[in-house]
């Protein structure tokens, strides 16, 4: 029977556990945002489904895996139910099967491939890609995707009926389709798009995203910042699909996905750092890295205010977490504002300065920023992430790093973090000033 000290020792991270007898068969599979969180509940004096009890009686071993995201455990958990099918797990409903791209291969009778979504592997020759979790955020990435790539959706049926046409259906009229049905198509050129489409998928296609950013800098040139936002969501859609899901197979060749993930992002923290002169060499004081990630809040200047968050590896650690009313600065200042809060939190000298600094902004948050901490004698490696084109601020200047990059995800995690944080303690004081004056 399990102890509750093995279970307490699970990481606070997502992932997936499995619980197994005395003879290794697995029992029960689950998910978690997590882990150590979840698996607390099993040792719940207020524990009382009869189901839960069963399993912990039979169940004689623990074995988890972490997970880069919380999307990935979910994959990851309907992998395991559906190949070891485990006595204590209720079986996955149909819409349970998480949707795969699928692109055809050429036969016969349709000489191009075309895509389609599917809910299962079918045993063909089609190529697959997936399964995604967020069945509305791939169609969405597809969608804006078909803008650029044009490719064929359309059923054998449809394609042999516009097979001898001249031009294609409504979807080549609204430049969506290249019409590989028709005649007078380049089978060449629509061959060539799909490739880019498979490249996308397996590795992420640097074309497209080039494409997608100088689209979306013409538009901020000639101030058309509604149509520079439009391009800015295409981004943030693809870098989702692309940057932050493993499949099942990636977890099952290598368990240890999660660390070496993490331990890919300290290589490229340390490069980033000496290439661009911040360092000679980069040995952090903590293991694992410590990161404090900083960012402000303020609606046409109320109620300012400001978040520290605290990362311990690539896992928030919410003990250190601290956040700031904003008491000197007047106005809409966040320049000062972030001096402000540096200022105080480094007045605080019990709690444990940082591997690295990273500050929601460009060049001009990390210049006051380096500005207050070179006053105060510090000389701690600080870096800057603005969400408009996500570049790294850092030595004066931007750098672009590749969108499926460890660290880049480490990066916009802290800062997302921080901006959730911030905006949370801001809304906070808004509600507090509203019942002021009631």
């Amino acid at each position: 029977m399990l102890n509750q000290k093995e279970l307490g020792e699970a990481p606070k991270t997502s992932g997936i556990y499995l619980f197994k007898d005395l003879n290794g068969k697995v029992l029960y599979v689950g998910k978690a945002k997590n882990l150590k969180e979840r698996l607390s509940y099993y040792f719940s004096p207020n524990l009382i489904e009869t189901k839960t009890r069963l399993l912990l009686k039979e169940a004689q071993d623990l074995y988890y895996i972490q997970t880069i995201s919380e999307s990935d455990a979910l994959i990851l958990e309907a992998d395991f139910i559906k190949r070891l099918k485990p006595k204590y797990n209720i079986l996955l409903k149909e819409d349970k099967f998480y949707l795969y791209l699928r692109i055809t291969r050429i036969n016969s009778l349709i000489e191009v491939p075309r895509v389609f979504f599917a809910r299962k592997k079918l045993p063909d020759s089609s190529k697959y890609f997936g399964p995604f979790p967020e069945g509305g955020l791939i169609k969405r990435v597809l969608r804006e995707v078909r803008k650029i790539i044009n490719f064929a959706d359309c059923s054998d049926t449809k394609f042999l009926r516009h097979r001898k046409s001249d031009r294609g259906c409504l979807y080549f009229d609204l430049n969506l389709c290249l019409a590989p049905c028709a005649i007078k198509m380049n089978h060449h050129e629509y061959l060539s798009k799909v490739k880019i489409l498979k490249e996308f998928l397996q590795k992420g296609s640097e074309n497209l995203e080039k494409f997608i950013r100088k689209q979306m800098e013409d538009y901020s040139l000639r101030l058309d910042f509604e149509k520079a936002q439009k391009e800015k969501i295409k981004l943030d859609t693809l870098e989702q699909i692309r940057s932050l899901h493993f499949s099942p197979e990636d977890y099952r060749e290598n368990p240890n996905l999660f660390t070496d993930f993490y331990l890919k992002s300290l290589i490229e923290l340390e490069e980033l750092l000496i290439k661009n002169g911040i360092v000679k060499q980069f040995v952090p004081t903590h293991k694992p890295l410590r990161i404090e990630g900083y960012d402000v809040s303020n609606l046409s200047g109320t109620n300012p205010s400001a978040s520290m968050v605290v990362f311990e590896g690539n896992q928030p650690l919410k003990s250190g977490y601290r956040r700031f009313k904003i008491k000197k600065v007047k106005g809409i200042n966040d320049y000062q504002m972030i001096k402000e809060v540096v200022e105080r939190r480094l007045s605080h000298k019990n709690w444990p300065l940082p591997d690295l600094i990273l500050v929601d902004g460009g060049l001009g948050q990390l210049k006051i920023l380096l500005e207050t901490l070179k006053e105060n004698g510090l000389t701690v490696p600080v870096l800057g992430l603005a969400k408009r084109l996500e570049r790294v601020a850092i030595n004066r200047k931007y750098v672009n790093l590749k969108p499926d990059s460890p660290l880049l995800n480490l990066l916009k995690a802290v800062r997302d973090e921080s901006h959730r944080f911030a905006k949370k303690y801001h809304k906070l004081l808004r509600l507090r000033s509203v019942f002021k004056r009631i």
